[in-house]
This record gives structure tokens, sequence and C-alpha cells, in this order.
């Protein structure tokens, strides 16, 4: 289904819906994944909660218009992490949510495939502040992600993928990729 069809909104914890308690990093990441709003009374929220609010609005903001125009793509058949994405139609811009639903079993974090990029441009990947940080484990962050960025082509996210710090369950990462102009990428997995 496309994003553009769906409401996703970030709300209280726990959830008056489901009664489910979740992080507030999560809830902000996956929010993000269609028409975002807010399903939380605000007087309610710390200044903390407010201000994790404001930075995912502002996040939500730079990428609506790709998440509300651009192709649904998923990553390897349902394995834990999901990766879901939404690539633009002329593949210069995505945007890509890494899921972790189960505590892991392995104490590395699995490299996942971004897929739908055009394998002969080069990408810059970065992680997006939607607010709130992810619940990870100590000591498996690749090193790229203490740089904030890395530059890799589209033949190796797609074939090979990147790998990202070891996700708590129920916790979430959100990716740029943008395209960019060198024709050679850099770093390492």
């Amino acid at each position: 289904m496309p994003f553009e069809y769906l409401g996703s909104h970030v709300g209280s914890s726990p959830a008056h819906t489901s009664g489910r308690s979740l992080s507030l990093g999560f809830r902000l990441a996956t929010a993000l994944m269609g028409h975002s709003g807010i399903e939380w009374d605000l007087t309610a929220t710390t200044d903390a909660e407010r201000d994790a609010l404001r930075t995912w609005v502002g996040a939500y903001r730079s990428l609506r218009g790709l998440i509300h125009s651009g192709s649904v793509v998923r990553g390897e058949g349902g394995e834990d992490p999901i990766v879901t994405g939404v690539v633009a139609h002329d593949a210069r811009d995505a945007v890509f949510w890494i899921t972790c639903l189960v505590t892991p079993s392995d104490s590395v974090s699995p490299i996942r495939r971004l897929v739908g990029l055009d394998p002969q441009r080069s990408y810059r990947v970065a992680p997006v502040d939607v607010g709130f940080p992810p619940a990870t484990y100590p000591g498996t962050a690749p090193e790229w992600w203490a740089a904030g960025e890395i530059t890799l082509t589209g033949a190796v996210l797609g074939a090979v993928g990147i790998d990202v710090p070891l996700l708590h369950a129920d916790e979430a990462i959100v990716l740029r990729v943008v395209a960019v102009e060198s024709a050679h990428a850099s770093g390492h997995l």
C-alpha cells in the first residue's frame, strides 16, 4: 500500500488502542510511514517529549514529499530486522526504516540490503534524527555510524547491504539515502 494512503500517528505510551508500551524513538520512527500526525494529549507531555516531537515534525516536513510520492520497497522476506523504504521515481532520493520487532538472537547486527536504488549511482547514507534515539546494544555500531554518514554505490547497498547498530526489540532506525555526484563511493561496511 503506498504510504500516501496511510495515516500513521505518534501517540502516548501505553497506547490507548492496543495497551502496548513502546519507546518514544520507535513511535516517532514508525509514525513517519504515512500521513503523519499526533494522537497524544500534548498537555500531558514532558518538555523533553515536546522537544522530540518538534524534531520529529521537522524530519517529517523534510521527508513528506518523498514519502507521499515515492515507491514503497521491502527488504528481504520478513526477516527481522525488517527493511521498508520509499524510493523516489528517479532513484535520486530514498528513506529506509530498519525495524527490529524481536530480541536479537545474535550479538552482531545483520547487514540489510537497501533495494530499489540505481546500481550505477553513489549514495550518501545518513541516520535521520527523529527526535529520540533508538535503544541499541553497546559496542555494535559500525565505524560509519560515529561519522554520521557513509557513501556507497546503489549496487553495494542493493546487493551487499549496510550494517547498522544492533537494535533492541521494538526499535527502529530511519536512514536517508541521497544520490551524490561523485562517481566513486567511499567507506567500508
